[in-house]
């Protein structure tokens, strides 16, 4: 499995700027979301690329502090929506793109678990990836990051 160290140095070395968090800011994320644990993957990407002055392969993916509240965020966009029931307690949200599209992980308690996104108006889930490696990988070679697995 490829690390996000790995990702941060492509992206240094792309001449993006990357910053990471401390484990403190990553718990402050953890308890504001309303959970006991993050996902081992996310929390690895949070300590490298976390950071408010990270390059962002993914558009709306948020960084520190703004993470800390951002489920209540995307529960009331996705309640005016009439769709409560897509965002489980379990879920993190990672991301929210012009207050009209959420990203988030399925379920804190997996490693490594499946992204999901909702755009406004749509009956449901419009994307998913099988995993938050999955996700990434897949916006760095959009971005033309040499990062990854190979497709296919």
């Amino acid at each position: 499995m490829t690390s996000f160290e790995a990702l941060a140095r492509v992206i240094i070395e792309t001449g993006g700027r990357v910053s990471g968090l401390t484990a403190d800011e990553i718990r402050e994320i953890t308890l504001g979301q309303g959970l006991d644990r993050l996902p081992a993957r996310y929390e690895e990407y949070l300590r490298f690329l976390g950071g408010p002055k990270s390059f962002s392969l993914i558009a709306g993916i948020e960084s520190y502090p703004y993470l800390v509240e951002l489920k209540d965020e995307a529960r009331a966009l996705l309640e005016s929506e009439g769709h409560p029931e897509l965002l489980p307690d379990t879920a993190v949200v990672i991301g929210i793109h012009g207050g009209y599209a959420v990203h988030w992980l399925t379920d804190a308690a997996l490693d490594d678990p499946p992204v999901q996104l909702y755009e406004e108006g749509d009956a449901g889930v419009a994307a998913e990836w099988p995993s938050f490696t999955a996700c990434v990988e897949e916006h760095a070679r959009v971005a033309g990051l040499p990062w990854g697995s190979s497709p296919g």
